[in-house]
């Protein structure tokens, strides 16, 4: 046929063919962001050289500049004999800031936290908080590392941090009170801050749903048992802050369980979907019923091995998003796909809506 034939000359001029390349299999993530009728352009120039992986990617604009966050892994795991693992070299993740010129192009990157560190910096997310200033939220833990005490110190459990960005850096990171934050042994995770109508406030869990409007008050819960039908009884999370489309709110979130790969080989996969809340963000008004997003093995996953070769684990098939855009009709997100690499979805803002259904 005329695509085997030229596909490798051609390829730009030829209608895309929208079916998997291996049907029965999740598809890749580009055949996922077409399926969408969005386009994937992966993230090729610009990230730290000696950098084992790039993943997790938040997106916002402040002072018409587009700021991408990320988390980079300069060393890969190495495992131990009883089968522990840690970052090589002592070298856990770090946080990096840079700009987004293209696509599939960054500038300036540079770690916000650049003095060496035995805690992994982990998931950041960029806002712009009630005072118009771009912060950064990030969690910290000894997740990986030989200091952890298995729970007998404060930061062997994940904590968020948030930081103003002043001239590039997270120089005044503090421990917000929300949750368990403060308490040795909790695990906070996965928070995303956001300003609605002048107040900075936190999207604290999906399922229950809870938002707190400030650091004094409590959580106000939103009904969201609907999203069940979906997630069923996974471990629920929340992928981005509610993105303002003209009042109306598009969030993001994401669960996980256990699979198997063809050979009978588990491993870990995420799935990723939306909804919709209101303009008071009182309630869900439309939500997707089924996965936008799925990890996928076509994506290659990677395998950490022991120092003889031997397999031992894989990171999991994931395409999570933790935060992006609307530029006119158009959404900029930009997806981490299973801890190895980044890239930017571009969608017409009418192709995920006719995804949603009422509640």
């Amino acid at each position: 046929m005329l695509q085997d034939r030229f596909h490798h000359q051609k390829t730009d001029v030829l209608y895309p063919l929208r079916k998997p390349t291996k049907p029965g299999l999740v598809p890749s993530v580009y055949e996922q962001c077409s399926a969408i009728g969005g386009h994937l352009t992966r993230i090729a120039h610009g990230l730290p050289d000696y950098a084992v992986a790039n993943f997790s990617p938040c997106l916002t604009i402040h002072n018409n500049t587009p700021w991408i966050s990320w988390r980079t892994q300069p060393e890969p795991f190495i495992f131990r004999w009883d089968n522990h693992y840690f970052y090589n070299n002592g070298r856990p993740t770090e946080v990096f800031l840079g700009i987004l010129e293209e696509d599939d192009r960054i500038s300036s990157a540079h770690s916000i936290r650049p003095m060496r560190h035995r805690m992994s910096y982990e998931d950041p997310r960029l806002f712009i908080g009630s005072d118009e200033e771009m912060y950064c939220q990030f969690v910290s833990s000894r997740y990986a590392s030989q200091q952890n005490k298995g729970g007998k110190d404060f930061f062997d459990s994940p904590k968020i941090w948030v930081s103003p960005i002043t001239d590039g850096y997270a120089t005044r990171a503090v421990l917000p009170p929300q949750g368990g934050n403060r308490q040795k042994g909790v695990s906070e995770k996965n928070w995303c801050y956001f300003t609605h109508k002048g107040v900075t406030k936190l999207l604290y869990s999906t399922l229950p749903l809870l938002i707190y409007e400030d650091e004094s008050g409590g959580a106000r819960q939103i009904p969201s048992r609907h999203l069940r039908r979906v997630c069923q009884d996974h471990p629920t999370f929340n992928s981005t802050a509610p993105i303002d489309l003209n009042g109306e709110h598009l969030v993001f979130y994401h669960w996980k369980f256990m699979t198997q790969m063809p050979n009978g080989q588990s491993y870990l996969q995420y799935h990723t979907s939306a909804y919709m809340l209101n303009r008071d963000m009182t309630k869900i008004t439309y939500m997707v019923n089924q996965p936008l997003w799925s990890g996928s093995l076509e994506d290659e996953v990677i395998w950490w091995t022991t120092s003889q070769g031997q397999k031992m684990s894989t990171q999991p098939a994931c395409i999570l998003p933790f935060g992006g855009v609307v530029q006119k009709d158009e959404l900029v997100l930009p997806l981490g796909v299973n801890d190895a690499w980044m890239g930017i979805f571009r969608c017409k803002l009418d192709n995920i809506m006719a995804f949603m259904e009422p509640c």
